[in-house]
């Protein structure tokens, strides 16, 4: 059997009972690595029918110390370190109760050096410009440690002149301060000692620059107006002013086409001014209109008949008006016209979501005919104001068919109610043919 005991002052392997002493055993015996690289040996007691008690220490040499040395690392070990091409024997020996025991192990020196190095490289591009900040990436090349944990290892970022660049220690970002060139350098020192560096060059540009156009519509105005230069600086921009008239508010903002949210202008004193901002991040358009605080519908009626509300009546920008237009006793409507465009005889209009000045007016005609009987009805247009077929027939309960003789063609021209074909006009004097249904 085996007895091992751990963690004591002197330490002591156990070997077979009964067995004779024999040695020191390295491990491992063989080994390469590369000049600057370094290997940890561990000694361990041969086969004893004693325990060897390892104190004093063990001690460690090297039969070439131009091609590796050798120094103790703990109670049972030592590191030997690679400084030039060959092979060497790293002897332990120890002596124990006027006995000495020796051990050994081959180690050989290659002849390729160790690389430790950072390689930085700029998450975009090596250039930035003053007041600009550029990005990093470092990535660690060991032929000893393969393997890299930042989290353990963590890089210290230097810049070679901070009158150029600043670095921040934590990410490895760097900020351009005046035109110039600074070399940035990535340094971090493993566990063991061995330290990984690399750097990278970068240049600093002069501040550039950015240009803004703003423009603005009708009853208003924007300052600063027209095409301006930015500096290309974070943290700056452009504070622009509007102005709307008297009666006006700031509608709408447009930034590269986009409408943004603004302070509303219904906050300040009417024709008082807003603002916003644009920040200095690119080339921008600025545009600006204005609207109306309040808009005006202007209601006439003609003679014969009435509209409420008549006259000019204040709306709220996008509220609903509704009107009715009425006849006299025995007189019809004959036409509203809405912005001077005929909507035809109808008794109520309503105006929706309003956003413009309108206008609104109705004329009537002659009595309404209350009498006519089912079948041809042949009446007289006695009013000066002509009229349409369309106009007049819509305004009459159940007619479908208006016709009068033309004394030009010799003919007769019949209107659908409701179809936009034969619309004829009828003037005063003229006799016309009603169906009623």
């Amino acid at each position: 059997m085996f007895l091992v005991f751990l963690g004591q002052p002197n330490l002591i392997f156990g070997a077979p009972i009964g067995a004779p002493i024999t040695g020191i055993l390295v491990t491992p015996a063989i080994g390469t690595i590369p000049i600057g690289a370094s290997q940890e040996l561990v000694a361990s007691q041969l086969d004893s029918a004693i325990p060897v008690d390892f104190n004093p220490a063990l001690i460690w040499a090297s039969n070439d110390n131009t091609i590796a040395t050798v120094l103790p690392t703990g109670p049972m070990a030592g590191t030997v370190t690679g400084v030039a091409p060959g092979t060497v024997t790293i002897t332990v020996t120890v002596d124990n109760s006027g006995t000495t025991y020796i051990g050994t192990a081959t180690i050989t020196v290659a002849a390729n050096s160790v690389s430790n190095s950072v390689l930085v490289t700029p998450t975009t591009t090596d250039t930035v410009a003053v007041g600009r900040m550029i990005g990093f990436n470092a990535t660690p090349i060991s032929s000893v440690h393969p393997t890299w944990d930042p989290m353990i290892m963590p890089l210290t970022w230097t810049s070679s002149n901070t009158s150029v660049a600043t670095v921040y220690a934590s990410n490895g970002g760097a900020m351009g301060v005046a035109p110039g060139t600074a070399t940035i350098t990535a340094t971090s020192s493993l566990i063991n000692g061995v330290t990984y560096t690399g750097s990278i060059t970068i240049t600093v540009t002069p501040a550039g620059s950015f240009t803004f156009t703003s423009t603005a519509g009708p009853n208003g105005a924007i300052s600063p107006l027209g095409t301006i230069t930015v500096p290309d600086t974070p943290g700056t921009g452009k504070i622009y002013d509007t102005f709307p008239n008297v009666g006006f508010l700031l509608d709408t903002v447009l930034i590269d086409g986009v409408a943004i949210s603004h302070p509303y202008c219904a906050a300040h004193a009417v024709g008082d001014k807003c603002s916003f901002f644009v920040s200095a991040n690119a080339n921008h358009t600025i545009d600006v209109t204005f609207s109306p605080t309040s808009y005006s519908i202007n209601a006439t009626a003609g003679a014969n008949g009435t509209i409420t509300s008549a006259g000019s009546s204040v709306i709220a920008p996008n509220a609903n008006k509704t009107y009715t237009i009425t006849p006299n006793t025995n007189y019809s409507v004959v036409d509203v016209l809405i912005d001077g465009v005929s909507v035809g005889a109808v008794t109520t209009y309503t105006f929706t979501n309003v956003t413009a000045n309108h206008t609104i007016s109705a004329t009537f005609g002659v009595p309404a005919y209350t009498s006519l009987v089912s079948g041809w009805n042949l009446k007289g247009w006695i009013d000066s104001t002509p009229t349409t077929a369309q106009a007049f027939g819509s305004s009459l309960v159940g007619v479908n068919v208006i016709s009068k003789f033309d004394s030009t063609t010799q003919s007769w021209v019949s209107h659908i109610i409701g179809f936009p074909l034969n619309n004829f006009t009828i003037n005063q004097g003229d006799g016309i043919f009603i169906h009623k249904l």
